[in-house]
This record gives C-alpha cells, structure tokens and sequence, in this order.
C-alpha cells in the first residue's frame, strides 16, 4: 500500500496542507509556515556559510550574548536565508530577524527598507542595531533583544522557552 493520499500537482494533501513531492520546485525550498519554517533561495546556503566563517566583529560581539539558547532560552540561526535574503540572526519559533548595520550610504538604505519590508511580510518582526552600538553598548542592545522577544511572546501568547 502506497501511499493513499490525494495527489495534486506533484506533491499530495496532507491534513488540508500541500507537500511538494519535489521540495526544490521552483527553485525555492518549501516548509510548512506552522512550523515556523519559510522559504528560502538554496543558492543562498553556500554564501550564508561563507559569511558565518568571516563574521564581523560586532557579529561576533552579539553572537556570544545569543548563542547556545542564552537569551531567555531561545536557539538563533547565524546568517540564515530567509526567502531571497540573508538576515544576520534569526530565531524560528518567534520569527524574530536581528539584523546589525554598518556604515550605510542611500541606496542600502533603500534596499534594506525593502528587504525589511519583504521579511515582514512573511510574517518576521525585524529589529536593527548599529554596529557601533553593538559593539560599545552591547548589554543595552541585549536588553533591547530581550525586551523585543518579552513582548513577542505576550502578543502572540507564546510560552516562555525553555529552548525553543
């Protein structure tokens, strides 16, 4: 016995969800959005990797106050791809995207307006740091992430984690 579940396109209904039986169709990976997961470009994984080995210094700086579940218990992503972008830190259970900016001219700011814009969308809460104050306040900068995931969990009635 096969499989007896309807097949449409050419993936199957699941509990009223379609399952792509080609996750790679269209180019982009597919998960369920219940489950936290969204779409990403898979030619972003190799670039992703290389930004995680040449992280920058204020990178480094907030990644020690993130890592290994120490803030409030949450796991974050380094340089995950979300969609067609790169976000900096991300963390999947409350889709919270943390992004560090350097020096910027217009036109990345234009471009990082948009790219926010897109991640919201898909349903992210975007918060931004600059590097300097990553760097020369950065236990202000944890509390602020602190105090962000705090309200994300009251306005989406989230439990606090205990590892999530």
């Amino acid at each position: 016995m096969k499989n007896d579940l309807p097949r449409t396109r050419s993936g199957s209904l699941r509990n009223g969800h379609y399952i792509p039986q080609n996750p790679f169709e269209g180019g982009v990976i597919s998960y369920y959005w219940n489950m936290g997961f969204i779409k990403y470009n898979p030619k972003l994984k190799e670039r992703a990797r290389e930004l995680r080995k040449n992280s920058t210094p204020s990178e480094v700086e907030l990644w020690k106050g993130l890592r290994a579940g120490k803030m409030l218990g949450y796991t974050f992503n380094r340089q995950k791809p979300l969609n067609n972008y790169i976000v900096d830190f991300y963390n999947k259970s409350l889709k919270l995207v943390i992004e560090i900016d350097g020096d910027s001219h217009d036109e990345k700011q234009v471009y990082d307006k948009k790219r926010q814009k897109k991640l919201e969308s898909l349903g992210c809460t975007v918060i931004r740091f600059n590097d300097d104050d990553v760097m020369k306040h950065t236990d202000g900068v944890l509390y602020k992430i602190e105090q962000t995931i705090k309200k994300l969990e009251k306005d989406k009635n989230i439990p606090p984690s205990k590892g999530g």
